[in-house]
């Protein structure tokens, strides 16, 4: 069955530059029906391998329609 929900990735390892309980994260983000759908987070640069902290402001928001990164 597809999925619908929240979702994220969290950074592996035990090396966390976050202050206190704040999660060190490579993306959050909803999916219907197994598709992104809804508001998207990324770090600034949005490449694989970078990360934010949970709580940040300084990240990239993306929306998505049925899987589909809407422009403006």
């Amino acid at each position: 069955m597809p999925y619908t929900g929240k979702a994220y990735q969290t950074v592996c390892g035990n090396d966390c530059s976050c202050l206190f309980l704040r999660l060190m994260i490579h993306w959050q983000g909803e999916f219907k029906n197994g598709k992104e759908h809804g508001t998207f987070i990324y770090p600034q640069s949005r490449k694989r391998d970078e990360f934010f902290c949970s709580g940040d402001k300084d990240v990239t928001e993306v929306k998505y329609s049925d899987g589909v990164e809407q422009t403006r």
